[in-house]
């Protein structure tokens, strides 16, 4: 019993730290990621951009409003170094979660691509 009220205050201590530690506030609204460029062939009357970003604490959420098909997603610092690379088929996920844990403040770029065009938007971790 003692051993379960020392995790429980443990764990009670942790978890204002972890959440904290990914760089934005506890509280903080999710940011909104200007994506530029454009992929081909997805309809002349889209109303939505076929991908929106947002940088939710220390994790970004891409979701695809259209299937692109195959997408490849990279981040760069600003020195151009890819530092995070994946592949999402759009045709099965329509939203993607990417990880920026261990990412040093700064600004990065993130950028998605596949063989009818790309789009890219820039970041910053505080």
């Amino acid at each position: 019993m003692k051993r379960i009220q020392i995790a429980m205050s443990a764990l009670i201590l942790l978890i204002p730290i972890l959440l904290i530690a990914g760089g934005k506030k506890i509280g903080e609204e999710q940011s909104k990621i200007t994506l530029e460029g454009d992929f081909e062939d997805i309809g002349i009357n889209s109303i939505r951009n076929p991908i929106d970003a947002f940088l939710l604490q220390d994790v970004i959420m891409a979701e695809f409003n259209k299937n692109l098909g195959i997408v490849q997603i990279s981040i760069t610092d600003k020195n151009e170094k890819t530092l995070i690379e994946l592949s999402v088929d759009t045709s099965i996920k329509s939203v993607e979660y990417i990880q920026l844990w261990g990412l040093a403040p700064g600004q990065y770029t993130i950028v998605f691509r596949n063989s009818s065009g790309m789009m890219y938007g820039e970041f910053n971790i505080f």
